[in-house]
């Protein structure tokens, strides 16, 4: 079975807070801080651990790119008073008291999550294999279900839940943790669940519709519609409302649904979520989201999405949608959560999201030391005194489809780099070079450059001189190295797939056995491969150079101009290869990574998948691979690897190290990031409250560094504990705590993994 989703369901899927300024993050957990709140005020610091030492395969992995994340929603719930709720795949689920302050729950599952629902103040979750999950907080158990068949959707009433899914499979539970099976008498597969009007209704292949007042006893209805599928039915005034293949759609004229009226929108696409807000009507879909008013007895629709209405809503897949009584929530394919809110002049809605900076597969990443200036004034003595820090920063640069060049200080924050103005539609597959150039090399023989340019940025700053705030005027000299790009001529069509540089030479590598050179990376020369087929990675070294391609193609030169085929052991076509941790390695198709010290001989290693490997990178004594499906693998000696979970399936095509920290990305501009070496310091506490009428807590550390506060008011018994995250890049942490913090001479503690 396949659903409008994409996702196949005949294989199984290799599937903080701020509250304002608080992040969570479940986690487990050695104390290092002991703070006392009262009149006495004395510090009680416990550290130990290994510092700065390498991670290994224990990685955390987080979304830098899309923000919060960038998993395919395919459910939202709500209650008053209780947690947003988004699921989707990978065992992704995340929470939000408001909105968009989400934050990730641990499931405890890598399987694909499908629907949720609230039975009272309880959360279910439903999913892959039979999959149940429940809370009545944040921590969410599993619970058995008693199938093995996937779950598509879940709908609560006020005194039980039922889950629906393939092949007519229905389960029915008063608590969320016991169920039972039931049966509709027809093994159509289920894809969605509602509850409306003392009813529950399920629907799903084939026009399938059936009710029920218990979960248990079923009755098939005949809604007059059988040539198509239906993806999500909903509870409107009349009923119910389903929708499905290409457009069509059924309501209800009755709350016992006797008579139905059908029709259809005019779109070619499934549509695979429905919404009523009043008497009105939202239907989403892959590239739809249509506003429908009833008419003199028929349903006008108009597009949500249309770029001359004011506040459109964006163009993406919406497969789920919910009123929380404010606003429409809808989730996306990409993980995109868009918010609506009622037009007060016009039909529809007036949509916001945060759009990310990227939309477009990322193909390749390298890292730069960037040289720039940063000036700060102090007072000394009255008298404004300049200073001037020149340290290099760490720039992550990507390139990929649509010219689209991204860049990041930190790993998590992402900006637009400045395309050529001449490469629309251009696609970048590589990137390479050196400390003051780059190059990108992209689809019909485009190449693009970015060098060490220095620009003006002037900025108005406060500074304090003695107890006066004064404003500043201050000039800064920002380096545009892997921000700023321009087109260079490659003298060639062909699609241009590898870059690599030493300290004199670029060479390119790309199709039909194409190989440029160039000193400046201005003027190129082709090179005789010697061979035809696709050449798609390049490597600098200290002996030359290497390149790699299709059907197990491996050259090697010393200079750059002679190229010479070595034997690689494989047909298979060897993507990228790079040089790492003083060896070559090769990786590609069918799960093969090659390895060499000298060029020459290759050696084969086996690795946990025969994905399609796309890239390699190495720091602190791991390679890092990254596949298609999301795959990530590590090993210290390129012949044992484990895999890493990561949240997603997307397809990674790159991976780079920087700052201890891994990146990985590819298809819909996709970032992770995990971090590679142990923090090198335990979070310290900037402050705590000193009353119970306080509630300020600050912290300091490092980004992506996790943590628990514990409190307790004898050193023995330790409890209220809140899981926390720093987020903030520059390693600062501000909680403002909602609960009393009563009574005097409490402690607190900051327990770290």
């Amino acid at each position: 079975m396949s659903f409008p989703d994409g996702v196949a369901r005949s294989r199984r899927l290799p599937r903080p807070r701020p509250t304002r300024l608080r992040n969570r993050l479940p986690g487990g957990l050695p104390a290092t801080v002991a703070l006392p709140l009262g009149l006495l005020v004395w510090l009680v610091l416990i550290c130990g651990g290994v510092r700065g030492v390498a991670q290994g395969t224990n990685l955390t992995w987080r979304w830098s790119n899309p923000a919060p994340f960038g998993n395919s929603i395919t459910d939202l719930a709500w209650r008053t008073n209780r947690l947003y709720l988004a699921v989707g795949d990978r065992g992704s689920l995340w929470v939000a008291d408001e909105l968009p302050d989400w934050r990730r729950a641990r499931t405890g599952t890598t399987a694909a999550l499908r629907g949720a629902a609230y039975l009272g103040d309880r959360a279910i979750v439903v999913g892959e294999g039979g999959t149940v999950l429940w809370s009545d907080g944040e921590t969410f158990a599993a619970a058995a279900s008693g199938s093995t068949r996937w779950l598509e959707s879940v709908a609560a009433s006020p005194d039980r839940v039922v889950a629906v899914g393939d092949a007519g499979t229905v389960l029915v539970s008063t608590d969320g943790v016991s169920w039972t099976a039931a049966s509709t008498g027809r093994t159509n597969n289920l894809s969605s669940v509602t509850y409306a009007s003392g009813l529950f209704v399920a629907v799903g292949d084939s026009g399938f519709v059936a009710s029920s007042p218990d979960g248990l006893t079923w009755t098939a209805r005949t809604a007059g519609r059988a040539a198509f599928n239906l993806y999500r039915v909903a509870p409107v005034p009349t009923g119910v409302m389903a929708v499905g293949d290409a457009g069509n759609y059924l309501i209800s004229r009755t709350p016992q649904l006797a008579v139905w009226d059908s029709g259809r929108i005019v779109t070619t696409n499934a549509l695979t979520s429905v919404l009523a807000v009043g008497s009105e009507r939202l239907v989403g879909g892959a590239g739809e989201l249509r506003f429908g008013v009833n008419l003199l007895g028929g349903w006008i629709w108009s597009s949500e999405i249309n770029p001359l209405r004011a506040n459109p809503a964006p163009l993406v897949t919406y497969q789920c949608l919910l009123w929380d009584g404010r606003q429409v929530v809808a989730g996306t394919r990409g993980g995109l959560i868009v918010t609506g809110t009622r037009s007060t002049t016009l039909a529809g809605f007036n949509w916001s999201y945060t759009e990310p900076p990227g939309f477009d597969s990322i193909w390749d990443s390298v890292v730069l030391s960037v040289p720039g200036t940063n000036v700060s004034v102090s007072f000394p003595s009255g008298i404004p005194a300049y200073a001037t820090n020149t340290q290099p920063q760490t720039l992550r640069v990507t390139a990929g489809e649509s010219a689209q060049f991204l860049d990041s200080a930190d790993g998590k924050n992402w900006n637009r780099g400045l395309a050529p103005a001449s490469a629309s539609g251009v696609s970048y597959f590589g990137i390479g070079g050196r400390s003051n150039l780059v190059v990108a090399a992209g689809s019909a023989g485009a190449l693009a450059v970015s060098r060490t340019d220095y620009v003006p940025l002037v900025s108005t700053n406060t500074a304090t001189n003695g107890t006066q705030v004064v404003r500043v005027v201050l000039t800064n000299r920002v380096n545009t190295l892997g921000i700023a790009w321009e087109s260079a001529t490659s003298g060639v069509q062909a699609d241009l797939r590898g870059v690599c540089a030493d300290g004199n030479l670029f060479v390119v590598a790309g199709s039909a056995g194409t190989i440029l050179t160039s000193p400046d990376a201005r003027t190129w020369t082709r090179r005789n491969a010697g061979v035809s087929g696709i050449l798609s990675g390049a490597a600098a070294w200290p002996g030359g150079f290497v390149v790699s391609g299709q059907n197990g193609t491996l050259l090697t030169s010393a200079n750059g101009q002679s190229w010479t085929s070595r034997a690689s052991g494989t047909t298979r076509w060897l993507w990228r290869v790079r040089w790492l941790g003083g060896r070559l390695v090769a990786v590609g198709d069918g799960g093969t990574v090659l390895s060499s010290s000298d060029g020459l001989v290759w050696t084969a290693s086996s690795t946990p998948s025969a994905t399609w490997w796309n890239d390699v990178a190495w720091q602190s004594g791991w390679f890092c691979l990254v596949g298609d499906g999301g795959v990530v693998a590590l090993s210290q000696d390129l012949s044992s690897w484990v895999e890493s979970p990561t949240l997603t399936t997307r397809n990674l095509y790159t991976a780079c190290a920087a700052a201890g920290h891994w990146i990985v990305g590819g298809s819909g501009a996709a970032l992770l990031r995990a971090r590679a070496v142990a923090f090198d310091a335990p979070v310290q506490v900037l402050n705590y409250p000193k009353s119970p009428d306080e509630s300020l807590f600050l912290f300091g550390g490092q980004m992506d560094q996790a943590f628990r506060l514990e409190r307790s008011s004898d050193l023995r018994a330790w409890g209220r504990a809140t899981e926390l995250e720093i987020s903030d890049p520059e390693g600062v942490l501000l909680l403002l705590d909602s609960g009393a913090n009563a009574p005097d001479g409490q402690f607190f503690r900051v327990v770290e993994p």
